[in-house]
């Protein structure tokens, strides 16, 4: 899960500018995030929200971190908190929603998330707005926790509602798509499903840019919707997948999905090892891929994360020979069914002609994606993975 492409933007209000100190510890918090500092994240969100503790969106993070390093139900209490603050004054936005429903997917197991979303839900039907445009980020709100809590035929309708009232809207089209493949079903029509399967720090998110722009409804490691990782709804309703969560499973997705397309993104091993490496013990403190077992991060790599990390990493005694494993998996599964594989190595030059070719697709007019060629989050941060 990526936290950062580019040096954050951390909006500062008005009164923030009246509070010196608050001033500062906005400032530190993207200067930490450029640099992947993550005590120091922690510390200064602590003191924005000591500050300020209307910040609604950063006392959600900072729930999230205070989890992941081993604080249980932190972000469960701030999402309460934030939603006890919401429904005394109603001020809600499209980021705080966003980090709203992150903090309900860190439920301890799908039960304890789905009465997050609940009590939500219940927020959202409460809120009192005045405003056109608090109106709007209300009702898109309640649909996508709808959708989250996969009630189908409140979700379609609802959705189609949307539509009606925000035609324009990018994020209400985005809703009305889903609600029109969800009513269908099936449809024989839509594309074979596309799965990028490289592990992380290999271009899995230059590649589902790349998707997007050919069409293809693509998701990132979570559902930009819900916040989660994608479950068989969302395998049904998107078309193309990446990121780590896809990579643990790919052997499964490959006999549930035959028709279905396969691309390996690769990197030369010592450069990977060296990216990789820094990637994780910049961030978390990891040294060696068998140290995420530890119960020092079980808060950060356990439940289904844990699982993900287990399967690709975990297990090995060394980064290069995780990324040896996962190469060698993926040549047993598809040595019989080399068609449906693609190996792309973007450093090497991999892009446009390669990929529009393996899916069938016109050569599209614009750069191919070259994304998070710098710092990014750790994997897990929001139980998140690499790119």
């Amino acid at each position: 899960m990526r936290m950062l492409r580019r040096r954050p933007r951390v909006p500062i209000s008005a009164s923030d500018a009246a509070l010196p100190e608050l001033h500062e510890s906005v400032q530190r918090l993207a200067d930490c995030q450029e640099r992947q500092d993550r005590a120091g994240v922690v510390s200064a969100l602590h003191e924005i929200i000591v500050a300020d503790p209307s910040r609604l969106a950063d006392r959600l993070r900072y729930g999230r971190f205070r989890e992941q390093l081993g604080y249980p139900d932190e972000a469960g209490n701030e999402f309460d908190g934030c939603l006890d603050q919401l429904d005394v004054d109603g001020e809600l936005d499209g980021q705080l929603v966003g980090q709203l429903l992150r903090n309900a997917a860190y439920g301890p197991d799908a039960g304890a998330t789905a009465a997050r979303l609940e009590r939500l839900l219940g927020t959202l039907e409460r809120v009192r707005v005045r405003e056109s445009e608090a109106r709007t980020i209300v009702d898109i709100s309640r649909v996508r926790v709808l959708f989250a809590l996969r009630r189908r035929t409140p979700f379609i309708e609802s959705a189609h509602e949307l539509v009606e009232h925000y035609p324009s809207n990018p994020r209400v089209r985005q809703l009305s798509v889903l609600a029109d493949r969800w009513a269908q079903g099936p449809d024989a029509g839509e594309p074979a499903k596309v799965f990028v399967i490289g592990l992380s720090r290999t271009g899995t998110t230059s590649l589902h840019e790349a998707l997007q722009i050919l069409g293809y409804s693509s998701l990132h490691w979570t559902s930009t919707l819900t916040g989660a990782l994608p479950d068989d709804v969302d395998i049904a309703l998107h078309d193309a997948f990446g990121d780590i969560n896809i990579s643990a499973r790919f052997a499964e997705l490959a006999v549930r999905f035959p028709d279905s397309r396969f691309i390996l993104t690769s990197r030369e091993l010592g450069s990977w090892n060296r990216s990789v490496s820094a990637h994780y013990e910049r961030f978390c403190g990891v040294s060696a891929p068998r140290e995420l077992r530890s119960p020092e991060h079980a808060g950060h790599f356990g439940g289904r994360v844990g699982v993900i990390h287990d399967v690709l990493y975990s297990r090995h005694s060394s980064w290069e020979e995780a990324y040896v494993a996962h190469q060698q998996r993926v040549d047993a599964v598809f040595a019989d069914q080399p068609d449906r594989l693609l190996r792309m190595t973007l450093a090497d030059g991999d892009g446009w002609p390669e990929l529009a070719s393996f899916l069938d697709r016109a050569v599209p007019d614009v750069s191919f994606p070259h994304s998070n060629a710098g710092p990014v989050s750790a994997p897990g941060a929001g139980r998140g993975g690499g790119r």
